[in-house]
């Protein structure tokens, strides 16, 4: 007996059960990929992430950590607006992951600034 890869569809959420830890290190190999390269486009312009850029953000990081879950959503689903527990956690995680993006890039800036000095 092998294991089977059933697909369980509740709504507008599916989970896939089966190589789902396979799939988890694809999507994380892809948002170190997102990261590296917003690094490198970044490097040497103003780094401040608009309203609106980071609105964008925060939704296609959400919507790439529900997805590590074994979930997927429609492209035009908004995970900010969502009411599920999970949902909401990777909103969270997303806002955080932005702050943070946001956090290295002002105290890259700053180290700049002090580089630029002497």
């Amino acid at each position: 007996m092998g294991i089977s890869h059933e697909s369980l569809v509740i709504g507008h959420r599916s989970l896939v059960i089966g190589h789902w830890s396979s799939r988890a290190i694809a999507e994380s190999l892809k948002i170190k990929t997102f990261t590296t390269k917003a690094n490198s486009t970044l490097r040497g312009k103003d780094m401040q992430l608009g309203y609106f850029q980071k609105d964008a953000l925060i939704e296609k990081l959400a919507k790439k950590f529900y997805a590590i879950l074994g979930y997927v959503v429609p492209e035009s689903y908004r995970m900010q607006s969502a009411t599920h527990p999970a949902e909401r956690a990777c909103v969270a995680m997303a806002i955080f992951a932005v702050e943070e993006f946001e956090l290295i890039l002002a105290e890259f800036e700053l180290e700049q600034l002090k580089e630029e000095k002497y």
